[in-house]
């Protein structure tokens, strides 16, 4: 099972629209080009919703682990494949370039034997209003028509909910916390590298428009510090009704472009991560 797709600006926009993702390495031709692309490039997620509606068409009713690892930022305007190849144990799902065959992104997809329970090491926990919830699916489903599965919105949610925690930049106050004082003046980007969902089986084929009674727990985001960059790891626990439904966990990486100098005299509430680019 194939099927192709080539992105554009206008689902560029529509993405960032709901998520909140304004990055410009998405959007400025010239940005895109100076950190070494050829073209501007999708946002992970974005590329990721295809792959995950497919995987809709083989889960059965149990509980399912997706792993995605983001190998290379996908370009804008160029065909890629979304190809499914069925094993004995699990389903492999590669997005390759149309022309070349070059893998960009894989995922596997398989049953998961492990009950879904929240980390007992999760200290934030906040509830979700059923009017902001609603709200935003509804947008959802206005730009995802052909989306309509609980879980691939829930994903998407939790997604933007810490996009706009980080001030409009995944890991970016995360990693200016992280580094106190380090202000860094050169630019750097920001990569998601994995993407991973786990979905109970009572969510895996529920298709609502309305939802309600749900929350998340996390105990925030793991950094590891390297010469030129930083990793960071996030998971997440969602919660229906005080019942864990899925499980999201997302790996990121912050990468200095060039060599880092240290300034210790920051603007009073001015974050210095807000030039940071994400492509992926």
């Amino acid at each position: 099972m194939s099927v192709s797709h080539s992105f554009t600006e206008n689902e560029l926009r529509d993405w960032a629209t709901f998520s909140g993702d304004w990055n410009p390495i998405h959007f400025d031709h010239e940005l895109a080009r100076k950190n070494g692309l050829d073209s501007t490039v999708v946002h992970g997620m974005l590329a990721m919703l295809q792959a995950k509606k497919m995987a809709c068409d083989i889960i059965d009713d149990s509980n399912i682990e997706i792993n995605f690892s983001l190998r290379k930022p996908i370009p804008l305007q160029q065909e890629m494949i979304y190809e499914l190849n069925k094993l004995e144990k699990h389903t492999n799902l590669s997005i390759k370039k149309g022309d070349s065959g070059e893998t960009f992104y894989i995922s596997s997809i398989k049953e998961s034997s492990k009950p879904l329970v929240m980390d007992d090491k999760a200290t934030i926990h906040r509830d979700l209003p059923s009017d902001f919830v609603n709200e935003k699916r509804l947008e959802f489903s206005e730009n995802y028509p052909d989306i309509p599965f609980d879980w691939i919105f829930l994903d998407a949610l939790i997604f933007a909910i810490y996009v706009e925690g980080n001030g409009g930049t995944s890991l970016a106050k995360d990693t200016q916390e992280f580094l106190g004082s380090e202000v860094y003046e050169k630019e750097f980007a920001v990569y998601q590298i994995s993407h991973k969902v786990t979905i109970a089986r009572k969510l895996v084929g529920k298709t609502r428009q309305e939802l309600s009674g749900l929350s998340y727990a996390t105990k925030g985001v793991d950094l590891v510090r390297m010469t030129d960059s930083v990793y960071g790891s996030v998971d997440f626990c969602v919660l229906e009704d005080d019942e864990a439904v899925m499980k999201i966990g997302m790996g990121l990486m912050v990468k200095f472009l060039e060599k880092s100098k240290l300034v210790v005299d920051m603007s009073a509430g001015k974050s210095p991560i807000t030039s940071s680019q994400s492509t992926r």
